[in-house]
């Protein structure tokens, strides 16, 4: 159970409790997906979780492996009335508790050590079941089915921000909860900007087109990004998208279990580096997917991240020429002994429009 896994922490660590406030690690543990609620988890085998009263029916619905307590004041005040007695060294997530909350957490928890704790979760939640695999293939199906039909929808007169409200209305449409994150769409000089936001533009024509996008299903995220061209691309473009399919592809293959995030990105970065353009890479080459569109592990210079098999991570390199046009091609993949397995069908070749 993954309450034992973070309890075997817990002893590790020599804590006696954690608050876990962070709703993806909620999710993860309990299976809640509302917006408010914190879990108490203590090393003497018991698990609370606390919600209010909009949450009634649904925790009562998708908690099952802990105490449920529905409140009507704060979440914090609860916890000194209901009898759960916190005593000892307890966790708290630091990364999501802001100074304020911890004041306040303080107050209430007079008699305990209150102790930061940082990504307590991550080594867990960033390994996937089979199951949370399976999740993760069924959002990036979507994608894929999505991507092929915003390709019949694309024309020169249409804007940035129209084609990204297809994107978002053809995910609900083919299934999906939500948008994982909104829909990057950038046209022309724009696709040289790794993280646009779509405009009013018109994409026209004889130009390049940036569109990075993805979905939740049943509250697991897809990512793809695909770089295409309306008319006909000159041979410096030609160029750069092959480099990057190269590194692209060279990063699938080096996703082992095993090796460093930090390794990984030097694959593909080394790639890159070699074509004389190195200093147009400035991001990461990837990141963990799941419950969150970015989580862990990191894939950039620095990550001391180790990789393990049942990890999903993307691989995205990108190079972007000021003034001209950038290229990112990102697929979510899982890692195994062998090398990534890439999730997405979608055609990595370019495509001419």
């Amino acid at each position: 159970m993954r309450e034992d896994k973070l309890r075997k922490k817990l002893q590790e660590q020599s804590l006696d409790g954690l608050i876990i406030t962070a709703l993806s690690n909620i999710e993860w543990l309990t299976g809640f997906t509302g917006s408010h609620g914190i879990v108490l988890l203590l090393r003497s085998g018991l698990t609370y979780f606390l919600t209010d009263f909009r949450y009634q029916e649904q925790s009562q619905e998708e908690v099952t492996t802990c105490k449920v307590i529905i409140t009507n004041q704060s979440l914090f005040d609860e916890i000194n009335t209901v009898g759960i007695q916190l005593t000892g060294k307890i966790g708290f997530q630091s990364e999501n508790l802001s100074f304020e909350m911890f004041e306040q957490l303080s107050q209430k928890l007079s008699e305990c050590t209150l102790l930061p704790v940082k990504d307590f979760c991550c080594e867990y939640v960033s390994v996937k079941c089979d199951a949370e695999i399976d999740l993760i293939q069924k959002a990036t199906d979507i994608t894929a089915k999505v991507f092929d039909k915003i390709l019949g929808i694309i024309r020169p007169e249409i804007t940035e921000k129209e084609l990204a409200a297809e994107i978002s209305y053809w995910n609900k449409r083919f299934g999906a909860d939500k948008d994982s994150f909104s829909p990057i769409v950038s046209s022309g000089a724009r696709s040289a900007l790794p993280h646009a936001r779509p405009t009013d533009c018109k994409i026209g024509n004889q130009t390049v087109l940036l569109i990075d996008m993805g979905c939740r299903y049943n509250g697991y995220c897809s990512d793809q990004t695909r770089t295409l061209f309306l008319g006909t691309p000159d041979n410096e473009f030609r160029s750069v998208y092959e480099i990057i399919l190269q590194a692209h592809l060279m990063g699938i293959s080096g996703a082992k279990a095993g090796i460093y995030g930090k390794d990984l990105d030097s694959i593909s970065r080394n790639h890159i580096s070699s074509k004389g353009y190195g200093e147009h890479f400035g991001h990461g080459l990837g990141h963990g997917v799941g419950l969150q569109i970015h989580e862990h592990p990191r894939i950039n210079t620095k990550s001391q991240d180790m990789l393990t098999k049942n990890m999903v991570i993307t691989i995205e390199p990108g190079i972007y020429l000021p003034g001209k046009f950038g290229v990112r091609i990102e697929d979510a993949i899982v890692v195994t002994e062998s090398g990534g397995v890439s999730l997405a069908k979608t055609n990595k070749r370019l495509i001419t429009l």
